[in-house]
C-alpha cells in the first residue's frame, strides 16, 4: 500500500484552518461533558434501590424499577444504533429496510430491552450496572463520533481492510503492541512515583471479559471512529493527508499532558472547589483539549509550510513519524529536565507513536478497523484487568 495522492491537499487560510480545528474542539469537548456526565449518573443509579417505592412524580408513579429500567433500555438503543450504523455496509438487507421498518425494528428491541431490564433490575444491578458504566464511555465516543461524520459529511469505509493491505495491518498493530510494552515497562520502574494503586489487579473471568470486549474492542472502535474517522478524514478532506495524520497523532499526547499539568496546577483550589467536584473535573479536562487541539493546529500549519516549500513530498508517513519525533524529544527534555529517570517518557512517547500508526494505517487502508485494532491492543496491555495480570506477573 501507498500514501494517496498529494494533490488533493489544499491551502486553507488561517481563520478557516482555526474554523475547522475549532470543530475539532467542539466535538471533543461534548465527548468529555456528555461522557463524564453520563458516567456520573450511572454511578449514582448504582445505589438507587431498585423497588417499587415512589422516588419521582405524584403517587409514586416513578419508581426505582421504572428509573433505573428506563437509563438500560436508553445504553442498549445508543449501542444498538452505533451497532447499526458500523455493520450496514457489510450487507445490502440493511441498505433495503425503509424507514418505517427501522422505527418498528427499534421500537421492538427497546421495548424488549425495558422489560428485561425491569423483570431482572436486581440481578442487572449486581451485575450488569459496573459493566454499563465502563460503557458509557465507549458508547458516548461512537455515538457523538458516528454524529460528527454524518453532520461534517465525511466519508468513512467500514469494510474490512482487503488482503493487500497485510503488511500495513501487521505493521500498526506491532507498534502497537511494542508501544503497550513500552508503557507496561515504564509503569513498572515507576512504583514508587505514584503508581501504586496500579498494582492491585483484581483479576477474574468477568475483569478479563470486561477487559477485551469494552476496553479492547468498544474502546479501541471508539477511539477509531472519534480520532481516525471523524477528526483526520474531516481534516485530510479540507486540509491534506499528511496535516490530518500530524494533526491527530499530536493531539492525543498533548492533550493528555495538558491534563495532567492543569490538574497539577490547579491541585491548590481542589478544597475550595470542593462543593462543584464535577464542574472543576469537567473545566480541566476541556482546557486540555482545547491545549491539545491548538497544538495540533500549529504543528499541522507548520507541516503545511513545509510541504509548500519541497513542492508537496511530505506525505503522511514522514509527517506522522516526524509528530512523534517531536513529541519523544519534547517528553525525554521535560522528563530530565524534571529530574526524573528518561524511561518516565515512555507513557507519553506510545501516546504518540499509537495514534501516528492508526493515523497512517488509516490514511493508507481507508478502513477504520485498522487504526480500531491498534487502540485496542493498546488499551487491553495498559488499562485493563489482562494489564493489570502482566504487572503482578512481571513485577
Amino acid at each position: 500500500m501507498t500514501d494517496r495522492p498529494l494533490q488533493r491537499s489544499r491551502v486553507l487560510s488561517a481563520r478557516a484552518s482555526l474554523i475547522e480545528y475549532g470543530s475539532v474542539a467542539v466535538l471533543l469537548a461534548a465527548v468529555v461533558v456528555v461522557g463524564t456526565v453520563l458516567r456520573r449518573v450511572l454511578n449514582q443509579l448504582m445505589h438507587v434501590p431498585p423497588t417499587n417505592d415512589p422516588i419521582i412524580g405524584p403517587g409514586g408513579a416513578f419508581t426505582g424499577h421504572i428509573l433505573l429500567a428506563v437509563v438500560y433500555t436508553v445504553l442498549v438503543m445508543l449501542v444498538v444504533g452505533v451497532s447499526y450504523v458500523l455493520i450496514r455496509d457489510w450487507t445490502d438487507r440493511l441498505d433495503r429496510v425503509a424507514s418505517p421498518d427501522l422505527v418498528t425494528i427499534a421500537g421492538t428491541i427497546g421495548a424488549a430491552a425495558f422489560v428485561i431490564a425491569y423483570l431482572a433490575i436486581e440481578l442487572i444491578q449486581q451485575s450488569v450496572t459496573p459493566i454499563a458504566v465502563y460503557l458509557a464511555g465507549p458508547a458516548t465516543i461512537g455515538v457523538l463520533a458516528v454524529g460528527y461524520i454524518q453532520y461534517r459529511d465525511v466519508t468513512v469505509q467500514r469494510a474490512l481492510p482487503g488482503s493487500d493491505a497485510l503488511p500495513t495491518v501487521l505493521g500498526v498493530a506491532v507498534v502497537a503492541v511494542i508501544a503497550g510494552s513500552g508503557v507496561l515497562f515504564g509503569v513498572g520502574t515507576g512504583r514508587d512515583m505514584g503508581f501504586e494503586w496500579f498494582f492491585e489487579p483484581r483479576i477474574g473471568p468477568i475483569e478479563i471479559l470486561r477487559s477485551v470486549v469494552v476496553t479492547g474492542v468498544l474502546g479501541g472502535v471508539g477511539y477509531a471512529l472519534l480520532y481516525n474517522a471523524a477528526i483526520q478524514g474531516r481534516l485530510a478532506g479540507v486540509t491534506g493527508p499528511a496535516q490530518a495524520v500530524a494533526a491527530v497523532t499530536v493531539l492525543l499526547p498533548v492533550r493528555a499532558w495538558a491534563g495532567a499539568k492543569i490538574s497539577s496546577l490547579t491541585a491548590a483550589g481542589q478544597r475550595a472547589m470542593s462543593s462543584v467536584p464535577l464542574a472543576q473535573s469537567l473545566g480541566r479536562a476541556i482546557a486540555a483539549v482545547v491545549v491539545g487541539v491548538m497544538v495540533a493546529w500549529l504543528f499541522a500549519r507548520s507541516v503545511e509550510i513545509v510541504q509548500s516549500r519541497v513542492d508537496g513530498r511530505v506525505t503522511p508517513l514522514y509527517s506522522g513519524i516526524a509528530a512523534v519525533a517531536v513529541v519523544s524529544i519534547g517528553a525525554v527534555l521535560t522528563t530530565l529536565v524534571r529530574g526524573d529517570p528518561a524511561v518516565g517518557a515512555l507513557p507519553m512517547i506510545s501516546l504518540a507513536a499509537v495514534p501516528a500508526a492508526a493515523a497512517i494505517g488509516y490514511e493508507r487502508t481507508e478502513s477504520v478497523w485498522v487504526p480500531g485494532l491498534a487502540f485496542g491492543a493498546y488499551f487491553v496491555l495498559i488499562d485493563s484487568a489482562i494489564g493489570q495480570y502482566l504487572f503482578a506477573v512481571i513485577y
